[in-house]
């Protein structure tokens, strides 16, 4: 039992070291705000549900999933050994100690809890069974890979458009945004009439949580992503560019039936600001979660400006969209000379 005793604690310190790199969610625009907002109006939980929401996905995610199969299968373990293994595994799982908290708190009399626990619990495995369909299926069935519907064209900046739009699809951002607009437009199309600016609302909240990507644009790449476009024949600005369009066509795509051309400025501004710390402070980011900020000034100075250019665009004068455009060509320039110098 020493072996599996050592497979079970090793276990337990990565799921321990995921969860700590959740605190990238300190410097996510989106947390930011919807902590900010939370605080001023404490009834008014839904942007810190939705993100919960969203949270559950990585949190489901069984530990020994981990674990290549291939090297899982050469384990010197007899069967009441692996099913120990599978066991303690799905204890180690974050949704399973919420679960259990939730139970033992309803099972010292807090009302609701043990019922609030089965839910929480069932929740946990249509999540963890939607999560297998999404990426352990596709894994080992590439034909079912989404992936592999995006198309990629021989030239250099088309492949890496298409290789960054995959990288899209790798991080939390992307279905956060996915799932606000999802909700508004299915609601604008069937639900009772609202007024249009409730939906221009959603818009920027669709960008904002869009956003934070835009500081993390190379991190994702790693250290061989520069090897890379040492070897492309693509000039600084063409790889931020590359960068740069799968976001603001997944922003427009998002707000087609909400406020497009106030999405379209929210983005430009947020690319505006985040090519900085893109190119001067790249930081790390593992996939499967949220984006991370280059600090809470840099987070806050993008908000201010993304939600005001949406704003100015969509109430005073759409023609101002321009002026967002010029700041947008004018820092992937400045920025994509930055990064040839630093990759020569």
């Amino acid at each position: 039992m020493a072996r599996l005793a050592a497979i079970l604690v090793t276990l337990a310190k990565l799921s321990w070291r995921d969860l700590r790199r959740f605190n990238s969610l300190g410097t996510n625009n989106f947390f930011l705000f919807a902590m900010l907002i939370f605080g001023m109006q404490p009834s008014n939980a839904f942007l810190p549900l939705v993100l919960g929401l969203i949270l559950l996905f990585p949190l489901s995610a069984d530990p020994l999933g981990r674990v290549p199969v291939d090297r899982l299968g050469h384990w010197p373990l007899n069967q009441l050994e692996r099913g120990v293994l599978r066991a303690g595994s799905l204890l180690m799982s974050p949704i399973a100690w919420i679960t259990l908290g939730l139970m033992a708190w309803g099972v010292r009399g807090a009302s609701g809890s043990l019922a609030l626990g089965w839910r929480f619990l069932a929740l946990g495995a249509g999540i963890a069974a939607v999560t297998y369909l999404f990426t352990v299926l596709p894994a080992r069935l590439p034909h079912l890979n989404a992936l592999r519907l995006i198309p990629v064209l021989h030239h250099p900046l088309a492949a890496l458009m298409a290789k960054n739009a995959r990288e899209l699809l790798g991080v939390l951002d992307t279905y956060l945004a996915l799932l606000l607009a999802l909700a508004a437009t299915l609601y604008r199309l069937f639900g009772k009439p609202l007024d249009p600016e409730a939906f221009f609302g959603v818009s920027l909240l669709v960008v904002l949580a869009l956003s934070t990507i835009a500081q993390s644009l190379l991190a994702l790449d790693g250290p061989s992503g520069f090897v890379r476009y040492q070897l492309m024949p693509l000039r600084g600005w063409q790889v931020l560019l590359a960068k740069d369009v799968p976001l603001i066509a997944l922003a427009l795509l998002l707000n087609l039936g909400l406020s497009p051309l106030a999405a379209l400025a929210a983005i430009l501004g947020a690319l505006a600001v985040g090519h900085h710390p893109s190119v001067v402070k790249p930081r790390p980011q593992k996939r499967w979660r949220f984006a991370s900020g280059a600090s809470l000034e840099t987070c806050a100075l993008q908000i201010v400006l993304m939600l005001g250019a949406g704003t100015v665009v969509h109430r005073v004068d759409p023609r101002l969209a321009v002026v967002t455009v010029i700041a947008w060509v004018a820092s992937l320039i400045f920025y994509g000379y930055a990064l040839e110098r630093d990759r020569g």
